[in-house]
């Protein structure tokens, strides 16, 4: 999806920003649960931490709508995708 929303010369830029934010939930992760761990117990860490995700995805699944494929290359997105087994008949 970053590869369709952004053009060539930004999508660097912005696949960096998407994996900086992957480090930084893991150290979020590995302080909240440390914290929370030594003063409530790992049960209410393992909650604490997962309720953003459960959360969150909706709100992402309702909003953000997923572009159609190959827009940044230029490609035909009207063209009709083969069937399962036209593909398997290729693979074959």
């Amino acid at each position: 999806m970053i590869a369709e929303y952004y053009p060539m010369e930004k999508r660097a830029t912005a696949l960096g920003i998407y994996s900086l934010g992957i480090r930084a939930g893991i150290l979020f992760g590995f302080l909240a649960d440390g914290w929370i761990n030594q003063f409530l117990g790992w049960r209410t860490a393992f909650f604490v931490v997962g309720v953003p995700g459960l959360l969150l995805a909706p709100i992402v699944r309702l909003t953000v709508a997923e572009p159609p494929r190959g827009i940044a290359e230029g490609r035909d997105v009207s063209a009709e995708l083969p069937s399962v087994f036209d593909t398997l008949a290729f693979l074959w």
